[in-house]
């Protein structure tokens, strides 16, 4: 009574209904066997089943036929064992036992158990040559990857018996614990950068006197710079551009530095300046006849038709993004809207430049009313993506910051004509996610500025690009309009 065929095991009146997802105990048993044997009672020819209901099923849905007295941790040979002949009542007694009863681990002994299979696996590499993953201890372990990586953590802080992850009560309790910490690191952190780049940033761009009253010299280089970095400038009327910044009221704001009117690479390609981030809305590249049919579709298009053709576009990204790429400082985000029919386009693009490329889109999902023109084939396009980039591994400055934005049109869209204007909670959501007060941030497509006003509403230290004439002086005027709603009496150079 060697080999005993599954078919001639019989499974009656057992309590387990459910049987779970096999595919866990499947791998465990083609690698090592039944590690606990299957018990059956002997009726020959057949046998009834005592306790090892899953693994019976699991055997059958490998291929096995037969299981084999005291055959233990021998893949190709599942093992059993005989029991004695039991009544009803002790049979049911001894299924409760084993599946009831038993001692469930601790969830930080089972956070150790999976760390320690994962590490020894590690060590002994994949079966298949190559390194052993997380994902694969996932797939063995019939767990995730996100709760290994997790259990992974667990386990690193429970090497320290004093660690208060031994008190907690849970493993989501323990991750809220390491949200929490990250979250206080992240804020001094913060706060750190954020002194230094006020710092650094009123250094380089603003003219602090001399104690004997003169600007220094790498001030004035640095606005000269800048001045003639646009085109549109008089070479020779820096002098008297500088004399106005030296003489200007208190009040005065700036803002001829910041704004350019000029192609946003001749200004990338000559400006000593690098960003901590680029933030933008860029044409898209799309078919502008898809969104004014018949005169029905988005508001002012026509206004914005002849800077949106397709191929024109496609080059002008192409050359885009690996000068953005250039023009960021070592750890900075690019951060720019997009068309769905781009997403693979602009993916690969940011790729080749050298990005890494979060793999989902920021959705904006709008809460005003949107046109359709084709409601009896489509639904209504209520939504509108950007594509998330990093150079290097800049830190996101919000945690758990989600994926999608929830807002209609604001004053923004009553102020501005531009078709494409986004909201200010929409911009908002971008910048404060990423960037922190004092950092450098280009918009190079600024069109009228509703990202430029996010940003001096959020103390961002700005900078913007506009070719066309007709929207540079739009933004220029709601630039100004908008340091006057703080400061009524603001002058502008």
């Amino acid at each position: 009574m060697d080999a005993i065929p599954l078919d001639n095991i019989i499974v009656e009146d057992r309590i387990r209904i459910d049987y779970g997802d096999l595919d866990g105990l499947k791998e465990s048993l083609r690698q090592h066997g039944t590690i606990h044997p299957i018990c059956i009672e002997p009726q020959p020819p057949f046998y009834r089943l005592i306790a090892g209901g899953r693994r019976l099923r699991a055997l059958k849905e490998l291929g096995h036929q037969y299981i084999y007295h005291g055959s233990t941790y021998e893949p190709a040979r599942p093992g059993y064992v005989l029991g004695r002949e039991l009544s009803e009542e002790q049979l049911a007694e001894l299924e409760l036992e084993e599946n009831l009863r038993r001692k469930q681990m601790s969830w930080q002994e089972e956070c150790l158990s999976v760390a320690k299979v994962h590490r020894l696996r590690v060590v002994r590499g994949n079966p298949d040559g190559g390194r052993w993953t997380r994902e694969q201890t996932g797939r063995l372990m019939g767990i995730s990857l996100g709760s290994v990586s997790n259990m992974l953590w667990v386990s690193d802080q429970l090497s320290n018996r004093a660690s208060p992850l031994w008190q907690m009560d849970g493993i989501v309790e323990a991750l809220q614990w390491k949200l929490q910490h990250q979250q206080a690191e992240l804020e001094a952190e913060l706060a750190r950068r954020q002194s230094e780049s006020s710092k650094l940033f009123a250094a380089s761009l603003v003219d602090d006197p001399e104690p004997n009253g003169t600007f220094t010299f790498t001030a004035k280089e640095a606005a000269q710079e800048q001045y003639l970095s646009n085109p549109h400038n008089d070479p020779d009327g820096f002098e008297a551009y500088w004399s106005a910044k030296q003489t200007a009221a208190p009040n005065t704001i700036h803002i001829t530095p910041r704004m350019h009117r000029v192609n946003c690479l001749t200004f990338m390609r000559t400006t000593h300046i690098r960003f901590d981030h680029i933030i933008t809305d860029p044409p898209y590249a799309i078919d502008m006849s898809n969104l004014s049919q018949e005169n029905v579709g988005m508001s002012n298009i026509d206004q914005v038709v002849d800077e949106h053709q397709v191929e024109e576009n496609m080059q002008l990204l192409t050359a885009f993004i690996p000068q953005a790429y250039k023009s960021l400082k070592d750890d900075g985000f690019l951060i720019m809207w997009a068309d769905y029919e781009m997403w693979d386009f602009l993916s690969k693009e940011c790729a080749m430049a050298g990005f890494k490329v979060q793999r989902w889109p920021i959705v904006w999902v709008k809460s005003h009313n949107c046109m359709n023109t084709a409601a009896n084939v489509n639904f209504t396009k209520t939504t509108e993506i950007a594509i998330v980039c990093r150079k290097g591994n800049p830190q996101m400055m919000r945690l758990n910051a989600p994926s999608h934005i929830v807002a209609g049109h604001d004053e923004f869209k009553e102020q501005m004509d531009h078709p494409f204007v986004k909201p200010y909670s929409v911009w908002a959501h971008l910048i404060e996610s990423v960037t922190y007060k004092g950092q450098l941030i280009l918009d190079p497509f600024m069109g009228e500025g509703s990202s430029i006003l996010s940003m001096i509403r959020l103390e961002r230290n700005w900078f913007g690009c506009e070719l066309k004439s007709h929207w540079y002086n739009k933004a220029l005027e709601n630039v100004k309009a908008e340091y006057r709603r703080t400061d009524p009496t603001a002058e502008f150079v």
